[in-house]
């Protein structure tokens, strides 16, 4: 046993080895494979730091985000919206533009279409002020209107002052717009200064032939028969209350009075001192002629009366100068212009003859000759015709 002991014995070295395999790495089994080595487990105090450590962080995450979420729902998210409304807001803003200028340039388009390109240089002009525009409010100043207004009343006059001057002897002027009609120069030119380009884009001129229309009037028909050859009338025809212009400026070429007698007297009273007979007594002495003298005559004083009266027929008179047996003398100075002449009295002395009748011979466009002939088929209509002086006549001194 002892020998054991001070040489090793079996059990010193077995404590030995075991002291050596506690000594050597773990996960070594015997035989030089690995152990499976098991975590080890950390400490109580290891665990709750880290737990405290995974929990601020947690903290920490949820605080950043939630300020996040508040930055991007009070500002971020507003603003953006903000952007995308002003952006919508000016994307509109330009497409109302762009479709006003579509609107405005597709205006001024028709307002100048028809006109030849000399009379188109305001539409240039407007285009440009419609590219121009940034805003709706600039768009409705572009007056578009007046600009054709103007451009479409000195295409039209132009072409109405070449027409004038081309238009034969005998033929009338005529501007017609819709269903009016504007005769002769001066009518249509005043038509064309108040006109609107609406109403102009159909306005179009043509001649129409002068036709010579008689009329039978009475005298108050008939302008009160203050007319004188050269004289420019309206006539007007009413119709139930209404009361239309059917001939605008026609011309008084001439007119006829009707036939009548001309009847003057004369009277004469004498008296003649003197011897004579006693005789009184009433007596005719006739001349033999158109004259007659007729009163009491008495012998010694002697006292005489007289009256003359002439008899004149102007039909007669008319049928003796176209036979040839008057003198033309007479005709020229006496006759000549008597109508005209009696009527220059009458104005001047304010008495005339309300009877009378007049036959006017009127120039006139053909259309309004239909027109006029149409209104005074039958008596009845005739009445309803009223002719009026549509100028200051000669005799009036204007």
């Amino acid at each position: 046993m002892y020998y054991a002991k001070a040489t090793g014995s079996e059990d010193d070295i077995v404590g030995r080895l075991e002291a050596l395999r506690r000594r050597a790495p773990s996960g070594v089994e015997e035989g030089g494979k690995p152990e499976k080595v098991k975590p080890v487990k950390p400490p109580d105090d290891d665990k709750r730091k880290r737990l405290y450590r995974i929990v601020g962080l947690g903290v920490i995450a949820i605080v950043i985000l939630g300020l996040f979420f508040v930055g991007y729902v009070k500002v971020i998210k507003p603003m953006n919206q903000r952007e995308v409304v002003l952006s919508i807001k000016h994307e509109q803003a330009t497409q109302l533009i762009l479709q006003g200028q579509k609107i405005i340039r597709g205006k001024i388009m028709v307002a100048f279409s028809g006109l030849p390109p000399a009379y188109q240089t305001e539409e240039k002009t407007l285009f440009e002020q419609v590219d121009k525009a940034r805003s709706i409010d600039e768009l409705k100043a572009i007056d578009y209107q007046t600009a054709a207004d103007i451009s479409w009343r000195e295409y039209l006059t132009s072409k109405l002052s070449e027409k004038n001057k081309e238009a034969p002897v005998g033929t009338t002027v005529v501007l017609k717009v819709g269903t009016h009609s504007f005769n002769g120069y001066r009518e249509a030119l005043a038509a064309l200064s108040t006109l609107s380009y609406t109403a102009l884009k159909t306005a179009y001129i043509e001649e129409i032939g002068n036709v010579y229309v008689p009329i039978l009037l009475s005298r108050e028909q008939a302008a009160g028969g203050f007319l004188m050859p050269g004289d420019s009338v309206n006539i007007y025809y009413t119709n139930k209350g209404n009361t239309t212009a059917i001939v605008k400026n026609a011309k008084v070429v001439a007119y006829l009075m009707a036939t009548a007698s001309i009847s003057l007297s004369e009277n004469e009273n004498r008296i003649v001192s003197g011897q004579g007979g006693g005789a009184k007594g009433e007596g005719t002495i006739s001349t033999g002629g158109v004259a007659s003298l007729k009163g009491p005559i008495s012998i010694g004083m002697k006292q005489s009366s007289s009256s003359t009266r002439y008899s004149v027929n102007l039909e007669e008179v008319e049928k003796a100068a176209a036979a040839g047996k008057l003198n033309q003398d007479y005709i020229t100075n006496v006759l000549s212009n008597y109508g005209i002449k009696l009527t220059k009295i009458e104005i001047e002395s304010q008495i005339g003859n309300f009877n009378q009748q007049y036959i006017v011979l009127l120039e006139m466009n053909g259309n309004e000759a239909i027109s006029l002939i149409s209104k005074t088929s039958s008596d009845v209509d005739r009445k309803n015709i009223q002719l009026v002086l549509s100028k200051p006549s000669s005799w009036m001194g204007r």
